[in-house]
């Protein structure tokens, strides 16, 4: 079973994936990529018994969660590959991206932006269920 040790970075796990998916339905995709990034990195920072700060760190703290997440519903590797992602460092990888794009670093068409947002909130909504299981 995966514990959250710092219930406040799950609260703010939950209010990023709520904020991500109103700026979607909005089309502010810059808004809506930083806040997936926020999402992301406040999960990690959730299972983490310290504050993780480094963006490679993030990546890799996040694809250990998401194996022990397989632990408690294989059904999300397979959610992973439906949504067009490789494996956990895959999707960690394409958040960043979200990232950089929300920092002007990175320019992306409109239409991966939005898919690449979409796919990513499905995959951040179903770890949430298996997180508060």
């Amino acid at each position: 079973m995966v514990t959250v040790r710092r219930p406040l970075y799950l609260a703010r796990f939950k209010k990023h994936v709520s904020d991500s998916r109103k700026y979607l339905l909005e089309a502010d995709y810059i808004q809506a990529s930083e806040a997936v990034w926020g999402a992301l990195s406040s999960l990690v920072n959730a299972w983490s018994i310290v504050e993780v700060a480094s963006v490679a760190v993030k990546k890799e703290k996040f694809s250990e969660l998401f194996q022990l997440l397989l632990k408690e519903d294989s059904n999300l590797k397979q959610l992973l590959l439906e949504f067009h992602f490789d494996n956990p460092l895959h999707f960690a990888s394409k958040i960043e991206g979200l990232h950089l794009y929300f920092l002007g670093k990175m320019d992306y068409p409109e239409e991966f932006i939005k898919s690449t947002l979409e796919d990513s909130l499905r995959v951040l909504e179903e770890v949430e269920k298996v997180l508060v299981k």
